[in-house]
């Protein structure tokens, strides 16, 4: 991986927006259980490889001949699988993502589940969650984005956002987007490098009872990628930055995520 990791950033110092069609991997397999090729497509899956599968017995092994009925060609989004991984196996980097949206989380639900004394004595409803900034969908998203500067010992900033419903005709506002808004309203010389990975929680807008939950936990609508308008924005981030990343999660709790690549999520 390092090799590899080594050749890509030539290609992007090289060739910029346009490194992905200057760098493909295939490999070849003669032979191999379904778990190796799970975890060979686990451990290269930024780079999205395709499979040449060369069948054992056939010509090439009795002949030394190589013809097309001995090869299947396997792409990558058919092999493809996206494990959740528990939270304490995460790179530093991404534990520290999980642990600020935990924090957002735990922000949300306070507020979600009733309002300080003092608010209480001002307002009819604690929140306009339902009523009036969720009131399309009443589904509630959290985003949470890492950015860092590429100078030596620059400090991790992170961006809150959470996604908008107020009007129809103009299209609601997205968590990820916010927080990318936020990020730059915050920051103006922002650059999309410095915008290292976007991680994305649905959670409930009440508290839901033990008969909707799945092994005592709220799943929501957990893992939850981004959308396509969403796709494009982080699209053009991972032009120039192909480790880029989206971190979803299998449930509120974030004891576990699924790191992906924004390259090959689809919608």
């Amino acid at each position: 991986l390092p090799v590899i990791e080594r050749e890509r950033a030539a290609v992007v110092a090289a060739h910029g927006e346009e490194w992905p069609r200057y760098l493909n991997i295939t490999l070849s397999l003669a032979d191999g259980a379904p778990a190796r090729i799970a975890a060979l497509n686990a451990s290269l899956r930024p780079y999205r490889p395709n499979y040449l599968h060369v069948w054992r017995l056939k010509t090439w092994w009795d002949s030394d001949q190589l013809v097309e009925t001995d090869v299947d060609f396997h792409a990558f989004n058919k092999l493809e699988m996206r494990p959740a991984v528990p939270t304490q196996l995460l790179a530093e980097e991404d534990r520290l993502v999980v642990e600020e949206m935990r924090s957002y989380r735990r922000q949300f639900e306070a507020v979600r589940d009733g309002a300080p004394q003092e608010q209480a004595a001002t307002y009819a409803a604690p929140n306009e969650l339902s009523s009036f900034w969720l009131r399309k969908s009443h589904k509630a998203v959290l985003a949470v984005l890492l950015c860092r500067k590429p100078t030596p010992g620059a400090p991790n900033q992170f961006y809150r956002g959470m996604n908008l419903e107020v009007s129809m005709p103009t299209g609601t506002l997205c968590a990820e987007r916010n927080a990318i808004g936020n990020a730059l309203a915050s920051d103006q010389t922002l650059r999309r490098e410095d915008i290292r990975s976007v991680a994305v929680l649905s959670v409930s807008l009440a508290e839901r009872p033990p008969d909707e939950l799945v092994d005592g936990r709220d799943v929501a609508l957990n893992p939850l990628d981004p959308c396509g308008a969403c796709m494009e924005w982080l699209r053009k981030i991972a032009e120039v930055n192909p480790d880029f990343k989206v971190i979803t999660f299998s449930d509120t709790t974030c004891d576990s995520a699924i790191i992906t690549p924004i390259d090959y999520l689809t919608v």
